[in-house]
């Protein structure tokens, strides 16, 4: 079909909204699939008045998850192309072609882009979610192996012979987004992030990716299929340096929840440590002062190991000491709960909760009589993530 390009929208009891998200994509002049995982809200007539014959409806066997829904449509496309649409986002207009068009030109697999955030109740425009520089760069693919750094890993266009071969997993009811991209990257994916914005996002408070727990725990199911030495090599085959791939190890780590094996990685990183005022990125994901870093993870991973709250006090006391941050003053605030000093605890909940807006985990200690709710990663610093 030329260099038209599908868009598929997986929906779920979508009414509300599957309209707006199938005019947009009808905008992009090419084929339209909807795969109506089973809704019972009329998801699909709805979606059939807007759409019409322009538009094809399949279902998967069954419900079961979003990995399936993703699977049941990528195996409906007969296009070169195909592009990614939630159910309650829509497309700019041209996104698709755009592109397609970055994608042949570099060769590429999967194109993402930024992003425009939006209030889903009100419609109202809240924010640009852009691309960090940092992931605009060569072979940044691979950070994401830390964390999620882009507006949305959702919403790619995908060449769809490589969507057919690296295949979406049934299994994920989340994070099959993760889970592609990086199986992707390790089967050799040629992958870019530009800065163009071609998606509006919608939010809404009941949102799937907002329930943290349920995310971190499909996360941390997600990369503990990946071997911690072959993620190693692809930092250093990416052209990123033995420390810059030692700390990805230890995010990698703490998400698995395998804090001993986060310490491992930070004396790794650490081995050839020398001054503690050194950015090791100054433009990367993370530009704090490497003392700051390894007092940080350490104190967090001992907290996150039990039996040494002294040690980890003292380690998160020397990161408030070089720069007093949230996560910093909330985990040491923990630490110093379990120690029984609650009022030098609540203390910490206190500046930490005041030093940046809607954060839960303060929040939570705050109103704890047994505080323990610990930021396992730093806060995250960029706009398009720290915004959502």
């Amino acid at each position: 079909m030329g260099d038209r390009v599908t868009t598929i929208i997986c929906a779920r009891n979508a009414a509300a909204t599957i309209g707006r998200a199938v005019r947009s994509a009808l905008m992009q002049n090419g084929p339209v699939i909807l795969v109506d995982d089973w809704s019972s809200d009329g998801t699909a007539e709805i979606a059939r008045r807007f759409g019409g014959k322009d538009l094809m409806i399949v279902r998967p066997s069954t419900h079961r998850t979003l990995g399936l829904a993703r699977r049941t449509g990528v195996e409906a496309v007969d296009t070169d192309w195909l592009i990614w649409l939630d159910a309650d986002d829509e497309l700019l207009p041209g996104r698709a072609s755009h592109l397609r068009c970055i994608g042949e030109q570099r060769n590429l697999d999967a194109v993402w882009d930024a992003a425009i955030l939006c209030d889903g109740s009100r419609g109202k425009l809240l924010c640009d979610l852009p691309m960090p520089a940092f992931m605009l760069q060569e072979n940044a693919a691979v950070r994401l192996f830390e964390r999620n750094y882009t507006p949305g890993l959702a919403w790619p266009i995908v060449r769809t012979s490589f969507a057919a071969k690296i295949g979406y997993d049934a299994i994920l009811p989340t994070a099959d987004d993760l889970d592609f991209l990086l199986r992707g990257l390790c089967a050799g994916g040629k992958f870019d992030f530009i800065a163009d914005c071609g998606y509006r996002q919608f939010s809404y408070p009941d949102s799937l990716s907002r329930n943290l727990n349920h995310q971190r725990k499909w996360v941390s199911y997600v990369l503990k299929r990946f071997d911690y030495e072959n993620v190693n090599q692809l930092y250093l085959t990416a052209g990123f340096g033995a420390r810059v791939a030692a700390w990805g190890l230890v995010s990698m780590a703490l998400f698995r929840a395998e804090p001993k094996t986060a310490l491992h990685f930070i004396e790794e990183a650490c081995q050839s440590f020398c001054d503690p005022d050194v950015v090791l990125e100054p433009y990367g994901p993370l530009p704090v002062k490497d003392g700051w870093r390894r007092a940080f993870y350490r104190g967090t991973a001992l907290l996150l190991i039990g039996g040494r709250d002294k040690d980890a006090a003292e380690e998160l006391a020397i990161a408030e000491a070089i720069v007093h941050k949230a996560e910093g003053s909330n985990n040491l605030g923990v630490a110093l709960s379990r120690l029984g000093s609650q009022r030098e605890a609540y203390a910490c909940f206190m500046m930490a909760a005041s030093s940046f807006s809607g954060y839960q985990d303060a929040q939570l200690n705050l109103h704890s009589s047994k505080p323990s709710a610990i930021t396992t990663h730093p806060l995250r610093m960029q706009p398009s993530r720290n915004r959502y």
